[in-house]
């Protein structure tokens, strides 16, 4: 009968058969320097260790060789073997094993671990725009990459994959480059690759590609805003075909984002106050936003009974306000309408560029100047959407403001 292995007889792991015999502790593994048996307290687990002194750090460290019922006794004395050659020729076996696993890493898996990272800032969720942006990107336009090993992608890759984009798109193209670029910084971080950022920008892709014309680049189509009066007068004669007409007026009069409107609740809303609170989360800057509502704005409101929803009583989409501008036959974007209540402002009245910026929800001059102002001037954007509103409708009362005194128009400083 065989005896079992006991700390007290300090006996060496010397065939299969002491694999089985062995009792919990360490055990070594004799005529194989550095190999050692692990038998876990309940006797469950049994595994081989290799120790060694790193050559990189210098230190005495250890690494797993598996489960012994999954490699044999002669096997670990091979592995063993191999590590120490490893080793005499200056390589860190746990440094090796890192790179290679990082190495089999897909631009894929990369960009899903960059999302998963930067998600939770996101707002929305993953029905959210900048998850909806980041998967465009990353995986639709990303796709010739996707199953390529991020730590072998060289830049040549990179413009083969874009080209064609950049072509059709060149706007689109340089964003997707730049996300790209994110995800390798992402990928060396996590020791996935090393070298050079193969969609680096600055002193590579500057050369590779060509650069955006400057009439190419990020401004949104907006319409004249001596045009307004006409466009709105078109516009409300639309509104007794559906929702969006209204919707499209109620964001053009808060000179607001598109999904903020879209997204109203009515909580957001205080008829006696005639004012609307946009939560932070729903905000592009994350912070507060309260838009005075115009008499214009707030019947539009009145009219609804669910904040401007579509015929199935879902959320209206985006798509629907487009889809407005284009049977009207008007070629410019629904932000651009922001554009054109900012020209109005700017150079038909005496209203305090700091207000009007207000009403676009900007940020308005430095930090200190922000920490030290607590209100945000309710009554003298009211005056200002109030304004807005009676020239969209192509009234002239608006027109009385060039004449009217600076202090009356909230000129004040602050």
């Amino acid at each position: 009968m065989l005896q079992k292995l006991t700390a007290d007889r300090k006996p060496k792991i010397t065939s299969n058969k002491d694999i089985a015999l062995a009792a919990p502790g360490r055990w070594r593994v004799e005529g194989e320097q550095g190999l050692y048996l692990y038998v876990s307290p309940d006797e469950q687990v049994r595994r081989w260790i290799f120790r060694y002194t790193s050559p990189v750090t210098r230190r005495v460290t250890e690494t797993g060789l598996d489960l012994a019922r999954a490699v044999s006794f002669a096997q670990a004395k091979g592995r063993a073997q191999a590590l120490r050659k490893q080793i005499a020729n200056g390589i860190c076996p746990i440094h090796a094993k890192r790179t290679s696993r990082a190495e089999q890493v897909t631009f894929k898996q990369a960009a899903d671990g960059w999302i998963a990272t930067h998600r939770p800032a996101w707002k929305g969720g993953d029905d959210g725009a900048q998850m909806k942006n980041a998967k465009l990107l990353l995986h639709k336009h990303g796709a010739p990459l996707a199953q390529k090993s991020v730590a072998e992608i060289t830049p040549d890759m990179v413009q083969a994959a874009l080209a064609e984009l950049w072509k059709r798109a060149p706007y689109q193209g340089r964003r997707t480059l730049g996300m790209w670029e994110r995800v390798f910084n992402y990928a060396k971080a996590k020791g996935m690759r090393t070298g050079d950022n193969p969609c680096a920008w600055r002193g590579c892709f500057e050369y590779r590609f060509a650069r955006r014309r400057a009439q190419d680049r990020g401004h949104f189509a907006a319409m004249d805003y001596q045009h307004i009066p006409a466009f709105m007068k078109e516009l409300r004669q639309r509104q007794v075909r559906g929702v969006s007409a209204l919707c499209l007026e109620f964001v053009i009069l808060t000179a607001s984002r598109t999904g903020e409107a879209l997204g109203m609740t009515w909580s957001e809303i205080d008829f006696d106050k005639r004012l609307w609170t946009i939560p932070p989360d729903r905000m592009k800057a994350g912070k507060k936003h309260e838009v005075p509502l115009s008499n214009r704005a707030t019947e539009i409101l009145k009219l609804q009974r669910h904040v401007f929803e579509g015929y199935n009583r879902t959320r209206l989409a985006d798509r629907s306000l487009r889809s407005v501008l284009h049977y009207m036959k008007v070629n410019c974007t629904i932000h651009g309408y922001r554009s054109s209540f900012r020209d109005w402002a700017g150079n038909e009245t005496h209203f305090q560029r700091e207000m009007i910026e207000e009403c676009l929800a900007h940020q308005v001059g430095n930090d200190v100047e922000r920490a030290y102002r607590r209100t945000d001037a309710l009554n003298k954007r009211r005056v200002i959407l109030e304004a807005w509103a009676d020239y969209c409708a192509g009234g002239g009362h608006w027109n009385n403001l060039m004449t009217e005194k600076p202090s009356e128009l909230g000129t004040v400083r602050f």
